[in-house]
């Protein structure tokens, strides 16, 4: 390899000493000042520099070889690694080839995306354990399962079995430098001669995934390769193949960020990787990234917080890696970052997930993402392209197969020792989690999903349950009942996925440094909106393990053909106002509780008159109606038992929704993608999309209730005037205007028009909340970062109450979790209603950071607010309640709003 010498800075050291040294003989005999040593021959340390790799060359060990009989990546693909963006289904073209081609390679189909793309992971090793595959992972399994393992066969598994390492590529679909690597690691580990390589194959199994996102991935190259001009690639940042138009390849088909579904769960990806995922288990997962382009390579340790439900031994493990990596990238001379930034809080990371499964997960980072395309202007003289990202992912992986190949044994005998350990109560942690057998079937089989695909067991009590010394999972306090009934499910934090019950079920989370990455609240049960305890003791009670769990058939009961009931409690209950708007029937909703049948229903349930709907088959509404798990109840009178009979005015007339979603720039493509899954997956109602740019007035006209998602930007630049107008004369003239968190702050402003008079109250008592603080300009420059971090909410989980008189609350009870993450406060106005109210200091916060100061600010203070304005309303959420599409509670009173709001 070429090197130089410095020649001309050693021909300048060399004259100094010389000068210096003739300075020195020359001092006169007799001179007063003290004579000077004879000095020394100058010492001159030759100091070779090493030219840059030539990154796409893709070298390891020292040099590599390879079996010719192996299709490189150029023979199948017609390109080097690094020199384009390869589409998805070239990608599984080429591992299918490969595993084809090589005994070293297994190649597995194991889901779908939402668009029908294949998601796939190859397995790789030697020969021979590929030949034996299933009895390796059945054996590594094995070490998961402390409470049937002996030290003996422990002892025997260590010493025998190969470690596994799990490489996950493209999460964020444009980061799309990962996959291009992780083909030339496949081609690498299926072809390379050389010793080393061999020996990694003997003692380890490595499954690669090559896309975890091909929605994403395929649609950021796809907009790259239309972007790209014919001479080729055009380093300026400023050209537009940097700038990716909204929404960007970083999320899947409905714009979820993959990266955290881990543990929710609620992306088909996410679901069927971790079936897989659970048979392999490996005791090393990496899940590769980009950032900002100007960034350097990450990896390693991350920083505070990390989640206490992690051990403390797993930490130890991921600084070990780092030092590993580190030496790898030093001896390239390459820069590179760690022990910074990226924390270890929240469990449904790529990188953090994985540690609740026995792993050690680590994150690896590279600068580039959707701006850096096949090449970027760094500086005045560098360039980054998509061969050295490529490159620098190769090289990461390859460090950690050698290092885990050097850790075997160790490796084992800490992923065994995770689990051992898993079993033992911890301090600080509940033993046991209790979720009511009186919560809605359709939450049960939630929490039932959530815990079965994590594999957590989960027992149900044969007896009630004494509540002595429990928790109420929403209040913190003793609970208000003193029995949870039989048929409960309790769920252990002493199993072997006790760690992760923990993380995703406490109340709330401890957090190390206020300082976070992401949200820091989401207990399970609160967010879903479930009655739940935790308990420090074992419960007294006989339990025994469920096995499985599917949800009680959705039943039809009584009879009589004068009406269908839909009662509003039902989780799924806005379903059931899509069946109606999908055959337009004719419906009243209860204005108050009524009994019928010896049946309660709540404020808000269906009333379906069959002679009103004599044209419409009212069997298929009731099919449709079971089909989504709702219970309904048919009635041969209109007389009810108690409350007003079926027929009264209290019982309005409802005005089904006609909805449009609003979509693009400037809005937040994660709030309107999870708020467009809401309703057409989780709670499917009919509805439209409409493009911002398409709003006018001849347009809303088609529609009764407007949903505007959080917003990034500034919605009066994109709406433009005439949209602006277009909406405030709609909600004018009778349309519902919905809000989400940014977009809550424009309708107040231009729909609302608040703020107007600088004399009101709202704005005294802003300014008396900022008069006991030094204004930014009296701070240090640490106090005003101080100050930034005391502001900031980044999702902590909070406490608020549900006006349960409200028309819009049908159903719901009182309480109601607000991932709160910002400071934004709504303003109201004396003839505003408070749909929901943030609660007193004393109980507001369930979990998550959240400074005193910005506690003091927003308790008593409005959640949702609901404004009427001209004939028509505006109701405004203070933030997003559709976060990750796992706020179950939360999203339930979007739909609520929604599907109730034309009738007010």
């Amino acid at each position: 390899m070429f090197r130089f010498v410095p020649s001309f800075f050693l021909l300048v050291l060399l004259s100094l000493a010389a000068v210096f040294g003739a300075a020195c003989a020359q001092q006169p005999v007799g001179s007063t000042t003290r004579a000077s040593p004879e000095p020394e021959p100058a010492l001159v340390v030759e100091v070779e520099f090493e030219a840059p790799r030539e990154v796409a060359s893709f070298e390891y060990f020292g040099g590599l070889e390879f079996d010719e009989s192996i299709p490189t990546p150029r023979e199948e693909l017609g390109y080097d690694i690094g020199e384009q963006f390869t589409r998805h289904h070239d990608v599984v073209r080429y591992l299918t080839t490969l595993a084809a081609s090589s005994d070293r390679l297994n190649y597995r189909e194991y889901g779908r995306s939402h668009e029908d793309r294949a998601l796939t992971v190859l397995t790789i090793s030697s020969p021979e354990n590929i030949s034996r595959i299933e009895e390796i992972l059945a054996a590594n399994r094995e070490l998961a399962d402390p409470e049937n393992l002996s030290e003996e066969r422990a002892q025997e598994i260590i010493a025998s079995n190969p470690a596994i390492v799990w490489l996950s590529y493209n999460v964020h679909g444009n980061e799309a430098s990962c996959t291009e690597s992780a083909m030339q690691m496949a081609y690498t580990l299926a072809a390379a001669q050389n010793p080393e390589v061999l020996d990694v194959l003997d003692d380890l199994v490595i499954v690669i995934d090559p896309v975890l996102n091909p929605d994403g991935r395929d649609r950021y190259v796809n907009f790259y390769r239309a972007a790209l001009g014919t001479s080729g690639p055009n380093p300026s940042p400023i050209a537009a193949e940097h700038m990716e138009p909204w929404p960007g390849g970083r999320t899947n088909h409905f714009y979820f960020d993959l990266n955290r579904d881990w543990i929710w769960l609620t992306q088909p990806e996410s679901a069927a990787r971790l079936k897989v995922y659970l048979q392999v288990l490996p005791q090393l997962h990496i899940d590769y990234h980009e950032q900002g382009h100007h960034s350097p390579y990450f990896f390693g340790a991350g920083d505070d917080p990390y989640n206490l439900n992690i051990p403390a031994a797993t930490r130890e493990w991921v600084n070990r890696y780092g030092e590993a990596n580190a030496l790898a990238f030093d001896r390239e001379g390459l820069v590179y970052a760690t022990r910074e930034r990226f924390d270890y809080l929240y469990p449904g990371y790529g990188k953090v997930l994985p540690t609740y499964h026995g792993a050690v997960g680590m994150l690896c980072e590279k600068g580039g993402h959707g701006r850096a395309g096949l090449s970027i202007e760094l500086d005045e003289q560098s360039d980054l392209t998509l061969a050295e990202r490529a490159y620098h992912h190769f090289l990461t992986g390859m460090s950690y197969l050698e290092t885990t190949r050097e850790l075997r044994a160790e490796q084992l005998d800490r992923f065994r020792r995770y689990f051992a350990d898993s079993l033992q109560k911890r301090d600080g942690t509940p033993l046991a989690f209790i979720i009511s057998a009186e919560n809605d079937r359709n939450l049960l089989e939630k929490i039932w999903r959530l815990c079965d695909s994590h594999g957590v067991r989960v027992d149900e009590a044969t007896e009630a349950i004494d509540l002595g010394g429990a928790i109420d999972m929403w209040t913190g306090e003793a609970p208000e009942v003193r029995s949870a009934p039989a048929g409960s499910w309790v769920i252990w934090t002493d199993q072997p996925r006790g760690h992760l019950v923990a993380a995703a079920f406490e109340r709330s989370t401890f957090v190390t440094d206020i300082e976070t990455y992401d949200i820091t609240g989401w207990s399970a049960p609160v967010v879903f909106g479930m009655q739940a305890w935790s308990m420090d003791a074992a419960p007294r009670a006989d339990v025994r393990q469920i096995l499985s769990f599917e949800a009680e058939e959705a039943k039809a009961v009584g009879g009589g053909d004068v009406a269908i009931l839909v009662d509003s409690t039902q989780h799924r209950f806005p379903v059931g106002v899509g069946v109606a708007m999908r055959h337009e029937l004719t419906l009243r909703k209860a204005g108050a509780e009524f009994t019928i049948g010896g049946q309660t229903f709540s404020p808000g349930s269906l009333i379906i008159y069959a002679k009103r709907n004599h044209e419409r088959d009212l069997k298929r509404v009731l099919r449709e109606l079971l089909d989504a798990g709702l219970d309904a109840r048919l009635v041969d009178t209109g007389l009810t038992e108690t409350g007003h009979v079926l027929g009264v005015n209290d019982n309005w007339h409802m005005d089904l929704p006609n909805v449009a979603l609003l979509r693009g720039d400037p809005l937040n493509p994660y709030s309107f993608g999870q708020t467009w899954h809401l309703l057409d997956r989780e709670m499917p109602i009919p509805h439209t999309a409409l493009n911002i740019i398409d709003v006018t007035a001849s347009r809303l006209d088609e529609f009764n209730v407007v949903v505007i998602p959080d917003t990034w930007g500034d919605l009066d630049r994109w709406l433009g005037e005439h949209g602006a107008d277009a909406i405030r004369d709609w909600v004018e003239d009778g349309g519902v205007l919905v809000t989400l968190a940014g977009a809550s702050e424009w309708a107040e402003s231009e729909v609302l028009e608040f703020g107007e008079d600088e004399d009101s109250d709202e704005s005294d008592e802003d300014e008396g909340d900022e008069e006991d603080r030094p204004a930014p300009s009296e701070l240090s420059w640490e106090e005003r970062e101080d100050r930034e971090v005391e502001d900031n909410v980044p999702g902590a989980l909070l406490a608020a109450t549900l006006d349960t008189t409200h028309p819009l609350a049908g159903g719901l009870g009182e309480r109601m979790p607000v991932l709160k993450r910002s400071d934004r406060m709504l303003e109201v106005e004396d003839d505003t209603f408070v749909l929901v109210r943030f609660d007193p200091e004393e109980r507001l916060v369930i979990g998550g950071v959240i400074s005193d100061r910005n506690v003091a600010r927003l308790a008593g203070t409005p959640a949702v607010t609901h404004h009427e304005h001209g004939h028509g309303a505006v109701i405004c959420f203070s933030d997003d309640p559709t976060v990750r599409g796992f706020l179950h509670r939360p999203m339930r009173l979007l739909m609520n709003v929604i599907v109730f709001s034309p009738s007010l």
